[in-house]
């Protein structure tokens, strides 16, 4: 089972005093256990840190107290320089030491030893003016050094004239259609214009080029507002051109247009407006400004409802406003919610009303005006369930529910809760007393998710999924029916902190099927580190699938696989980039099976391997990106070792991927190049196979030709040998038009015999007709969007979690049976585990098993061209078990070619995807239909949707300015050691839809992977490719284990000065100052740093440890009561305001419903007469209003997406301390 954790955590500091902290020196030092514990106990597993800090209050050093693995001190140093900013960011140091004291010989000179480099700090250089803004900033390393040249710089400046064009979105009031319409225009001349462009002066320019001087601009207005983003791209050849990307806005400050280089280009306005509907994104709103219409290039428009609670009700893209959708009749997707705007049930309701009407019908409404469902203990039933809610709210009537979600109880029909599971209490939804730690309270299940039941789409099956909690409010249990009618039940054994000691499977395909149980087994060190991973099937003897090893910082340089079958070696470069799977082994394998070495600064082979292509240089890369990689494999006895060489553009498009040996670096197999037009867009594409008669063979040499102009791909024209074997499947010449759906999905494709291809409401394929009849695949998804069957001729493939079978429909056989887990998959059909090697992209690249007399044997190889086209002619293929085919990206292979990532399918013989990108308006600069922005080497697409590149920009974002980036597990969730943000504790997750915590689980909006802790490590950019190598390692072998729900995203941007943020966020810090001076005596203490909040607590004289001195609590406790008292009539002022605003425009981010200001006023009085502990309730109340995104809306938003988009569980038990 998979969870979302968000924990929110009050971290309980004890002030003792360490054993050796060095008492002469300003320290805050804190002790999180790891253990249940009702005193301080030195002996019981904790993991401690101290902060020690000049007289100015300055940290000026950090130390994680038996940090690293081997127990020893993590100490990072923080410097200042005469203006007291911290200019560089040293990397963590292990030191000798164990017991947290002050090192003064640390410095740089200790750190830049350690590492072996003159400059073991990321540095930055500040403009000479009151602005301090940053000019260049350099990372660590020899060749990355401030005075050097491979740096990243920032220049600041204002536009020029003629250099910006300026548009305008003019909107007119559409009563009929209740909308602002709106046009498209070029600027007037004014003060601000000139001719259609911003004269000069009027934008801010801020320039930003990165190690290799690829260049970026962002133009900004005196609001900060963007404007316009371009990129310089430099050509190979030498030249450049400018990628520009324009952010259009109506005169309230909503987005209206998003222009795209494709369409920027055009040139004039008349040309651009001709244009619109094909490349560029367009946005509509109602007289509430909430975006009722939108339209994504190469999709029809689409269309959103809301109900009074300004909560999207109904949902209408173009495929569903026919009749040809999988429903049969056009209609909308509607959602249900509750008085705490969850949802509970949503589905399809039928009918042709306009968006318009609809609208004006929930306007309207005079009952139930709220538009809420409850609870009901008389169901209505649906396709032979019972759903246990009431058909109140709009729209009802004839509807397709498609998946029902219920909270706080657990519904009837679903199995009964254990009593216990694996020796814990589990929590009832009836409230009862429960002691924890000498501690009691009051819990139960309300406010959780505890059942869900969805429908699959193609048929009518139901399956559900149940979630059991322990009494701390974590998830320790779960069952999921599946549609064969069998189950998955999974049992966790927990430690205090969170934990998965043991995991339990209990599973079985259907009622026939005899039961599978799968005990999985972790240790970890003092330090949280996963060291090993057991598992054990049934009676089967417990096997050891990895055995990890790791350096002083965190890395992983060793893992042992299947016991003792191989042992792995990483290594890694300064910043924590992967430099090497066996790297050092390439050329004496022994008994590896694979070596493979990534190189980013050093080239190797030949700068220009194809002389038909002389501008293609192999260059050393600066910024990240990967200049060549070796491999080389003991699949045979002189394997020759293999190479790429890479090229990119200025705008960090792959442009060649060239294959070499280390015998002929010029053999010109198996290579790639290809041509991008502004879009993104591949307009050719050449590509070498194996050598015929000593010459490469041009195998293909594609044309690429769009749709009007846009960016779907019309036909392709073949001028190489069409090998249609191994290539791109098209003879000489011509190839068909291609066609696509209302929604951009591709539904013709007959260079590939495919025709009229059928797709479910998500975007999903359900039908591929093959002109050839007995090739016609068909998909079974669940209503969320989980692949659950897939038939190909006489073979069914049943997805049921980690579990997967193949069976022949005519004979009844099981030729496929497999449990995929974190290094490959256990083969039930030949009995044996099944190992893999990947590479940085988390490609397989290599399968083994144990022979015979134990010694490991190679039963396939894969090696891929640069987009994902797997290698013929050399490459071994698994004939035992060819049903369980997972390549590239570690993605399945599919039996038109295309490889299938969840939400969308993958050509990667032509590098694009076969439909639009659900998340396309995260990618305006480049289209919607290219494959991980063009850059295949540097990035993968964990579903169809996001890169890695785009995840780890969430933990950079979220991580301070000149702050260190080393992070470490505090029991399932990191903290950074210098300052940096802090998130989860007890469970945390990396939660990118919302805020960003960190660890136990990784989640992305719609889906989670379940995965241990990372260390990520080194400067900031090479977090990229280390956590794209941890995802890869957990996730990408394992198949659907995505839980995905479906619904509209309304892009809301509004650009008002946001005064009620920033005047809660003031105002909170003055509430939090205030409860903290006012209870200061004998009472715990609430404070905050960084972003994590923590309890001091008083000894019994009413005295707090700050700064190495005692402070008494009892003498400004009035002082603090005054700040209280004027806090709350502050908050009650600007929720006056902010109603006002409400009225006017509910969607401002200033606007407070009526409803929310009165809860507002109840917790603020609360908060300042209601004692400490209405202090406390307060404080958190108002801190999650003023520091989460859209407050406590947000929260309930992203609680409820979570809920619904899968199994989601927020854990308040570790909010109380000590876990009562």
């Amino acid at each position: 089972m998979k969870n979302i954790i968000l924990s929110l955590s009050l971290f309980l500091s004890v002030l003792g005093k360490a054993q050796s902290l060095t008492q002469s020196e300003n320290y805050i030092y804190s002790r999180i256990y790891m253990e249940a514990v009702t005193s301080e106990q030195s002996g019981a597993g904790q993991l401690q840190t101290v902060q020690y800090m000049d007289g100015l209050g300055r940290p000026v050093q950090n130390i994680a107290i038996k940090g690293s693995p081997s127990a020893k001190d993590i100490v990072v140093p923080i410097a200042y320089d005469s203006s007291g900013r911290q200019t560089k960011s040293y990397l963590p140091l292990p030191a000798d030491s164990q017991n947290g004291a002050y090192l003064p010989a640390t410095n740089g000179n200790t750190v830049n030893t350690y590492y072996g480099v003159p400059n073991a700090y990321s540095e930055a250089a500040y403009e000479k003016s009151p602005l301090g803004r940053p000019e260049k900033q350099a990372m660590p390393g020899t060749e990355w050094q401030l005075t050097g040249t491979h740096v990243q710089k920032m220049e600041y400046a204002l536009n020029t004239d003629g250099q910006i064009k300026r548009f305008r979105a003019v909107t007119v009031w559409n009563p009929t259609a209740g909308i602002y319409d709106v046009s498209l225009l070029s600027g007037a001349d004014d003060a601000f214009t000139s001719g259609g462009y911003y004269k000069a002066g009027t934008l801010f320019k801020t320039v930003s080029k990165d190690e290799d001087g690829n260049e970026n601009q962002i133009f900004t207005n005196s609001r900060g507002v963007k404007i316009m983003l371009r990129q310089i791209n430099t050509k190979i050849d030498g030249s450049s051109e400018n990628l520009d990307t324009y952010y259009v806005y109506d005169d309230t400050g909503n987005i209206s247009f998003i222009i795209p280089p494709k369409a920027a280009v055009s040139g004039t306005l008349a040309q651009i407006q001709a244009v619109l509907n094909t490349l560029c994104y367009q946005y509509k709103y109602d007289q509430y400004y909430r975006l009722v219409e939108k339209k994504v290039p190469g999709k029809d428009w689409e269309y959103f409802v809301f109900d009074k609670q300004n909560r999207q009700v109904l949902g209408q893209d173009g495929n569903l406003r026919t009749t040809t959708n999988n429903f049969g009749q056009k209609g909308w997707m509607f959602t249900k919610y509750d008085a705490f705007g969850r949802s509970l049930y949503y589905g399809f309701f039928p009918s042709t009303a306009s968006r318009a009407d609809i609208q004006a019908t929930l306007n309207n409404i005079s009952v139930n005006v709220l538009n809420n469902e409850k609870s009901s203990n008389s169901p209505f039933a649906q396709n032979n369930l019972n759903i246990y809610y009431t058909q109140e709210a709009f729209p009802n009537g004839s509807l397709t529910v498609l998946k029902v979600n219920y909270y706080d109880e657990y519904p009837a029909g679903v199995p009964d809760r254990p009593q216990q599971i694996q020796g814990s209490n589990t929590l009832a939804a009836v409230p009862s007393n429960i002691t924890v730690n000498g501690l009691s309270s009051v819990r139960s299940t309300k406010i959780l998710p505890t059942a869900s039941i969805t429908r699959n789409i193609e048929n009518e099956k139901w399956t559900s999924s149940v979630l059991w909690y322990d009494t701390l409010g974590r998830v320790i249990g779960t069952y999921e029916g599946n549609h064969l009618g069998g189950f998955t039940r999974t049992e966790a054994l927990l430690d205090f902190s969170g934990k998965t000691k043991e995991s339990y499977t209990f599973h079985s395909k259907n009622t026939s099927n005899t039961q599978i149980t799968v005990k999985d087994r972790f240790v970890y060190s003092p330090q949280n580190f996963l060291l090993k991973h057991y598992q054990q099937i049934g009676s089967n003897t417990e096997e050891l699938l990895s055995d990890y090893t790791y350096n002083d910082l965190g890395q992983i340089v060793n893992k042992k696989t299947g016991s003792t079958l191989q042992s792995i070696d990483y290594s890694y470069n300064i910043h924590g980039w992967l430099t090497g799977i066996n790297g050092s082994d390439i050329n004496s394998m022994g008994s590896k099976l694979f070596a493979y070495r990534v190189k980013y600064n050093t080239v190797e082979g030949a700068e220009v391997p194809n002389n038909s292509f002389v501008h293609h240089r192999v260059k050393p890369k600066y910024n990240g990106s990967i200049a060549e990689t070796d491999w080389k494999t003991a699949s045979g006895a002189n394997e020759p070792l293999r190479r790429y060489g890479y090229v990119y553009d200025g705008a960090s498009r792959l442009l060649a991927g060239f294959f070499q040996t280390a015998t002929n670096p010029y053999s010109k197999e198996y290579s790639e190049v290809i041509g991008y037009d502004t879009g993104g867009n591949i307009i050719s594409l050449n590509r070498t196979g194996s050598a015929v008669n000593g010459t490469a063979e041009v195998m293909d040499d594609l044309t690429y030709n769009y749709i009007s102009g846009g960016n779907q791909l019309e036909s392709v024209a073949e001028s190489g040998k069409g090998n249609a074997l191994s290539g791109y499947p098209l003879a000489r010449g011509k190839g068909a038009v291609m066609r696509y759906d209302a929604n951009g999905n591709l539904t013709q494709h007959l260079d590939k015999k495919l025709e009229k291809i059928s797709y479910n409401f998500l975007n999903l394929p359900s039908i591929v007709p093959s002109t050839s009849q007995t090739e016609t695949l068909k998909y079974v998804y669940s209503s969320d969007g989980t692949k659950v069957q897939m038939t190909k001729n006489v073979d069914v493939t049943d997805y049921l979690g980690a579990f997967q079978y193949t069976v022949n429909s005519s004979t009844g056989t099981q030729t496929s049976f497999v449990l995929a887990n974190e290094e490959g998959y256990y083969d039930f059909v030949n009995s044996r585990y099944v190992y893999q090697y990947k590479d940085q992209l988390g490609n397989i690249r290599l399968s083994y098993t144990k022979g015979s007399v134990g010694q490991p044997v190679i039963i396939e190889e894969n090696n891929y061209y640069p987009f994902g086209l797997k290698h013929a002619g050399y490459n071994t293929g698994d004939t035992s078990n060819n049903k369980f085919k997972y390549l590239y990206n570690g993605k399945e292979l599919q039996g038109t070619g295309n490889l299938d990532y969840g939400w969308r399918q993958y050509m990667p013989d032509l590098g694009r995807w076969n439909g639009i990108d659900q998340l396309a308006e995260s990618y305006h600069s480049t289209n919607p239909y290219a494959y991980v922005m063009n850059n295949p080497i540097n990035m993968m697409d964990p579903d169809g949707r996001y890169s890695t590149e785009q995840i780890v920009d969430e933990m950079w974002r979220a991580t301070p300015e000149g702050t260190n980036s080393y992070w470490f597990s505090d029991g399932g969730g990191f903290t950074s050691y210098d300052g940096g943000p802090k998130g989860g504790s007890g469970g945390g997750s990396l939660a990118y839809n919302s805020n960003v915590s960190y660890g136990g689980n990784f989640s992305m909006g719609d889906w989670t992977y379940a995965m241990p802790p990372v260390v990520l490590s080194g400067n900031k950019s090479g977090w990229a490719d280390q956590f794209r190598n941890y995802m890869n390692k957990y996730a990408s072998n394992v198949p659907e284990i995505r839980q995905s729900y479906y619904n509209f995203h309304p892009y809301q941007p509004d650009n008002t000065l946001e005064w009620y943020s920033f005047g809660g966020r003031a105002n909170w810090g003055l509430t939090t100052a205030a409860a903290g001076i006012e209870n200061f005596a004998g009472q715990a203490r609430v404070t905050t740093t960084g972003s994590s909040i923590k309890l001091y607590l008083p000894n019994s004289n009413g005295n707090v440890f700050i700064r190495n001195a005692y402070a008494k609590t009892t003498a400004i406790s009035k002082i603090g009561g005054m700040l209280g008292k004027f806090s709350f009539g502050l908050g009650v002022a600007m929720d006056v305001k902010g109603m006002q605003v409400y009225k006017n425009n509910p969607n401002s981010p200033n606007a407070v419903q009526p409803a929310k200001a009165g809860i507002n006023t109840v917790v603020g009085a609360v908060g300042t007469w209601g004692g400490f502990a209405g202090a406390i309730y307060s404080i958190f109340y108002f801190g999650i209003d003023a520091f989460y995104p859209n407050g406590w809306n947000g929260v309930h938003n992203d609680i409820e997406a979570a809920e619904t988009k899968g199994n989601y569980h927020m854990d308040w038990g570790t909010m109380a301390p000590n876990g009562a």
